[in-house]
């Protein structure tokens, strides 16, 4: 039986054939939010986190109140 599509992604990241069952640790090409990730930046600064672990890979993606419907939400966008 031919692998399923997160088998054949993290046999790529492991170069080796995985099959269902298999527990590997992985980093990721990409990490990826959207818009609402705003909303807890302030959590993040509470808990001592300042930055991200590795803004090269990060994409926010605007896929909520877009274009915004106030200055609020432009602000968070910002």
């Amino acid at each position: 039986m031919g692998q399923t599509f997160a088998e054949k992604v993290l046999s790529k990241k492991v170069r080796r054939k995985l099959t269902a069952g298999e527990i590997v640790d992985v980093y990721p090409d990409y990490a990826m939010s959207h818009d609402n990730t705003a909303a807890i930046y302030g959590i993040f600064n509470e808990i001592g986190v300042d930055k991200v672990y590795n803004p090269d890979i990060h994409v926010v993606v605007l896929d909520h109140n877009s274009p915004p419907a106030n200055e609020k939400l432009a602000l968070n966008h910002k």
